[in-house]
């Protein structure tokens, strides 16, 4: 899901892989209060997520909530590269 909506706003894998998740996090709070193009024209012609949008992720992969939690306690880290 991240990545899906990262590109369809017009990022690139790498620009994507080299975003720290307080960057992303920072991006879509952001569209919460101001949808991406894309985000509104979806909403527009009542195009629907597919079934498993809100499955749970698969096992090993932290979830949107926990990957928040990792990104507070780690935003001191945001921009530092290696």
């Amino acid at each position: 899901m991240i990545y899906g909506r990262l590109m369809a706003a017009g990022r690139s894998y790498e620009q994507i892989d080299e975003m720290c998740m307080a960057d992303v996090e920072m991006i879509f709070d952001h569209w919460r209060d101001y949808p991406s193009a894309d985000a509104l024209l979806r909403a527009f012609f009542g195009v629907k997520p597919p079934p498993d949008y809100d499955a749970p992720p698969p096992e090993g992969c932290l979830s949107i909530a926990e990957l928040r939690v990792f990104a507070h306690k780690n935003r001191h880290l945001a921009g530092q590269k290696g």
